[in-house]
């Protein structure tokens, strides 16, 4: 069994999450997973809502794709105990982040479509912002403990892409969001 870096330069095996994340456009929303809000409330945007509501979601299940990526080749490669101990503990909270995300989506959208208060939109878009930019430090810190490690340990490259790749995608995922939250007008 060749390990993750082998095929992934090979291309056997590569990461399809990014493209599958970019498979819907900046704004589109699935409209089942919108509830039928109307096209305008008080000073509620409605397009820049549903670009937020695309984003986060896209954002969301990323998060769980590349958790699950980083869970599933991670045993081929080898890592330092601590480092391979934050991977894992990183990965269950991108996964709870994302379990937590969806369940406020959907909070969200059923209030956007019973009482459009741009106020309390905002405020549910501010809060799942929050939630997902919230373990970007964590990873960020990991990324260069990995790169780091590989630089030092020649065995520790495979695992360095692999989490160092999957964080990427995350982040871009993450940027997409913020900038959509920003649109709905408040920080």
């Amino acid at each position: 069994m060749r390990k993750f870096w082998e095929r992934w330069i090979l291309g056997k095996k590569r990461p399809s999450t990014m493209a599958e994340a970019q498979a819907l456009p900046v704004g589109a929303t699935p409209a089942s997973d919108l509830p039928h809000a109307p096209s305008s409330g008080a000073g509620l945007n409605m397009e820049a809502l549903h670009a937020f509501y695309g984003a986060a979601r896209r954002c969301a299940m990323l998060m769980l794709q590349e958790a699950d990526f980083i869970e599933e080749n991670l045993p081929e490669e080898e890592l330092p105990e601590d480092l391979l101990a934050e991977t894992k503990a990183i990965c269950a909270a991108l996964i709870s982040t994302k379990h937590d995300v969806m369940h406020e989506l959907m909070e969200m959208g059923e209030l956007a479509s019973k009482n459009p208060d741009a106020d309390k939109v905002r405020d549910y878009a501010k809060r799942i912002r929050e939630w997902l930019i919230a373990d970007v430090p964590r990873m960020d810190k990991l990324v260069k403990a990995v790169q780091a490690a590989s630089q030092t340990n020649s065995d520790y490259a495979g695992a360095s892409l692999l989490i160092t790749e999957a964080m990427a995608h995350v982040l871009l995922a993450c940027v997409d969001a913020i900038d959509a939250q920003e649109a709905l007008g408040r920080d």
